[in-house]
């Protein structure tokens, strides 16, 4: 995959601007003040077309992994919050950080520049899903956690995690 130039880049950007606003321009429907809500939705259309045509992702928040994180994230919280006064500080600190790293991984991830670095962040969010996995285990042995839903969602995201690591490494 041949990558462009941010010139060549830049230049494709200002010719699907002029496109979209040049015919609203020419037919006087268009003030030079008007043009601007044009060229940034021209902008931004092409902002997330690959070469190929193919939609590319927005932000993290589209991100279905991201969701699922969130989701496993309101999980932990709820399920901590019944847990003895005496773990506030301990288990049940350590599970709602371990949760909240996941989505905020997947996040800086999608954020950052190139494959590579998001595919780094990906892997965090994996270690931090199998850390949260480690301590309901043992909030279960203990007798904190009962049977519960936290598992099998945890499982879910951990195949969709790696399902999304191999499609982004294929892509390079």
């Amino acid at each position: 995959m041949k990558l462009r130039s941010s010139v060549e880049s830049g230049e494709v950007l200002m010719r699907e601007c002029v496109k979209a606003v040049f015919p609203l321009e020419r037919s006087g429907r268009l003030s030079e003040t008007d043009a601007l809500p044009h060229i940034l939705k021209a902008f931004n259309g092409n902002a997330l077309k690959r070469k190929n045509g193919e939609s590319s992702m927005g932000t993290h928040k589209d991100l279905h992994i991201w969701q699922q994180g969130v989701d496993l994230v309101v999980m932990v919280y709820n399920l901590t919050a019944e847990f003895p006064a005496s773990e506030v500080y301990g288990l049940c600190s350590q599970m709602r950080r371990a949760a909240v790293s996941i989505p905020s991984n997947i996040a800086e991830g999608a954020a950052r520049q190139g494959d590579k670095e998001f595919i780094q962040f990906l892997y965090v969010a994996l270690g931090s899903l199998s850390e949260l996995e480690t301590q309901c285990i043992i909030a279960q042995r203990l007798g904190f956690l009962q049977e519960s839903t936290v598992f099998e969602a945890m499982e879910a995201l951990r195949r969709k995690l790696l399902n999304f690591i191999k499609h982004r490494k294929e892509r390079k």
